[in-house]
């Protein structure tokens, strides 16, 4: 009988395995389609798909994707429709490709995460305009002599990239490693800076992905579905891949951080990973400062050679500070200014409503950033007794994200990673539902809907000012 039942257990188990492996391979060929739909219709012509070109559409923004989609309506209301019919699609895919990619071979699961980056490399920059931030805050000091943290582009209205930019009252809030960056670019003219900067990012998602495949290989599991959560989630396509933000710059160091800190079993890491680890640790932070909440995590994580990652931390600092004091005159970024920054749908605004303040009032942002200080205490100590560093990062990411004013979709990526790398089923679960929730607060729908309910943020004392201080910063 026991003989029969192992023989006809293939038989069985065969026509479910054809099932998912159809679906896996529908999933990943619809995050690819789907992108490069997407990517090609906002290089179609000026439209809604990217702000930037409703300003000015040279050929050199529209990219090698223009002129694919002829028909394409040209109707704002359409287009929209268009492009959260599209979120909708790589949402679906992307779960496909978390559950079915397994599968497939791991060949299917690399070409759908270097098509889909390869789709929004190609395509114009989508919904916001921070990649011609990023490059005129690396001009002023390189082509114009303004330190971009004491001043405001609005100082360099003449240079050619402002037109397409739009914090033009904000100094640079970005860490001075990546303000370094832009004003390396800075020689390659507008067009070159953009594009090194598309290919840069494509680069830094791509290696942050391969991060996170390796490691969970070696730590003895399949990595295709891992990658497929990191890689293919339809905000860090849409958004962040296809918006040119630097977060997978910030989030590479810190995953790289974490694999150094690691050691293998019950072995510490080596003293050089260690110490590279601390490097890594400072690096992130030294890109974008609110990475500093995961650098403690990392040293705590060096178990058996903290003191190798803290010097490596320490020497990093000092080269920050010394780069620093030597570009910027000892200035940091401005993200004091930043950090008042409210976006209508996040969850302090929506708290502070509920509970009559009508928004994110200073008593509710230090409420928020209370909480999070606790959060990341919470992390040091649960890492202190044993857990793993990973899923303590993403805990910290996801309480990042709660507690921020100014949520972006993309700062899913906050979490993503370490969920992919950590064994939490929970983690990953907070992590497909705080996708769900970023999507449906910034799909283009999303402001007549809560003008439908009733809820009109900036209708309030507190939201008019909110709204008031962020038009004061833009042009």
């Amino acid at each position: 009988m026991s003989t029969l039942t192992l023989r006809a257990a293939p038989a069985i188990r065969r026509p479910a395995l054809a099932v998912a492996r159809l679906l896996g391979a529908v999933a990943l060929t619809g995050s690819v389609a789907t992108s490069f739909l997407l990517a090609a219709a906002a290089a179609q012509r000026p439209s809604v798909l990217s702000p930037p070109s409703r300003v000015a559409f040279p050929g050199w923004m529209a990219g090698p994707l223009a002129g694919l989609e002829p028909g394409l309506t040209g109707d704002p209301i359409r287009l929209k429709v268009l492009f959260t019919g599209a979120l909708a699609v790589l949402a679906v895919c992307w779960l496909g490709a978390w559950a079915f990619g397994r599968h497939l071979p791991a060949a299917a699961t690399i070409a759908a995460l270097v098509g889909t980056t390869v789709a929004f490399v190609l395509g114009p920059p989508q919904q916001l305009t921070d990649v011609f931030n990023y490059i005129q805050y690396g001009r002023m000091p390189a082509l114009h002599g303004l330190n971009p943290y004491v001043v405001a582009p609005l100082t360099d209205h003449a240079d050619p990239v402002f037109a397409w930019t739009n914090w033009s009252h904000l100094p640079s809030p970005y860490g001075p490693l990546f303000t370094l960056l832009g004003e390396a670019l800075a020689p390659l003219g507008v067009a070159g800076a953009y594009w090194a900067l598309k290919l840069l990012t494509g680069a830094a998602s791509l290696g942050l992905v391969a991060l996170v495949w390796t490691a969970v290989r070696r730590a003895g599991r399949d990595p295709r579905p891992a990658a497929a959560f990191a890689g293919l989630n339809p905000l860090v396509l849409a958004f962040g891949l296809g918006g040119v933000h630097n977060d997978p710059f910030v989030i590479l160091a810190v995953v790289a951080a974490i694999v150094l800190a690691a050691g293998s079993g019950e072995s510490p890491a080596p003293p050089r990973r260690a110490f590279a680890a601390g490097v890594a640790a400072v690096a992130g932070p030294a890109l974008k400062a609110s990475a500093v909440v995961f650098a403690p995590l990392v040293v705590l994580g060096a178990r058996g050679r903290r003191q190798w990652t803290l010097a490596g931390a320490a020497v990093a600092a000092l080269a920050v500070v010394l780069a620093v004091d030597a570009a910027f005159g000892g200035y940091l970024p401005a993200i004091g200014l930043q950090s008042r920054l409210v976006s209508p749908i996040s969850i302090p605004n929506v708290a502070g409503f509920l509970l009559g303040d009508g928004g994110a009032t200073a008593g509710v942002r230090l409420g928020a950033e209370a909480a999070l200080a606790v959060a990341v205490l919470a992390a040091c100590f649960a890492v202190w007794r044993g857990a793993a560093v990973a899923t303590a990062a993403g805990w910290t990411g996801v309480a990042v994200v709660l507690t921020l004013t100014w949520t972006m979709p993309w700062y899913v990526l906050w979490v993503l990673p370490f969920a992919a790398l950590s064994r939490s089923r929970a983690l990953r679960v907070v992590a497909v539902v705080l996708t769900a929730w970023l999507a449906l607060s910034w799909i283009p729908q999303m402001p007549d809907l809560i003008h439908h309910f009733g809820w009109k943020p900036t209708r309030t004392t507190t939201g008019q000012a909110e709204h008031a201080y962020i038009e004061g910063l833009l042009h």
